[in-house]
């Protein structure tokens, strides 16, 4: 749940980190 935020928020901008 928060490796995968951060595996595609490298690609989107790394705001799936706090999305989770």
């Amino acid at each position: 749940p928060y490796f995968v935020p951060i595996f595609f928020g490298l690609f989107r901008g790394t705001f799936d980190l706090y999305a989770c």
